[in-house]
């Protein structure tokens, strides 16, 4: 994990130290949001397991500090609104999550693909509540 944020670090050319502590306390607070968003978007039936994975993958990978997404308490304003988006398909996530596009960096190589799958299964069914 520690290798992840020194990623992050030079992708936005912080000192790894600062990064460290910045991204510790964001964590923290992340941690907080996912346990309040836990219960919102159904947990049974079909996907469950990468829906429940993908929630959880938001808030740590720090999704919720851009994007706009009720289900994760995420009240970022520099990234697009999720919620109700009716353009979003995994595919689309999938491919935003893994090379990025404009501000948003890509997470290919500090996420897994089936991470990044989660990730998307879980926007997906979110957006759509």
């Amino acid at each position: 994990m520690i290798s992840a944020y020194r990623k992050l670090a030079r992708i936005y050319s912080l000192p790894a130290a600062g990064a460290l502590l910045a991204a510790g306390f964001f964590m923290a607070a992340v941690s907080a949001q996912a346990d309040v968003a836990a219960a919102a978007v159904p947990g049974t039936g079909p996907g469950a397991e990468a829906i429940q994975q993908g929630r959880t993958l938001f808030a740590q990978a720090g999704c919720a500090a851009c994007h706009r997404l009720k289900d994760a308490n995420a009240t970022g304003v520099s990234g697009p609104a999720l919620d109700g988006n009716a353009g979003l398909n995994r595919d689309l996530v999938i491919e935003r999550v893994t090379y990025g596009q404009l501000d948003m960096p890509g997470f290919a190589g500090l996420l897994t693909d089936e991470e990044i799958a989660a990730i998307a299964t879980y926007v997906v069914a979110a957006s759509a509540t």
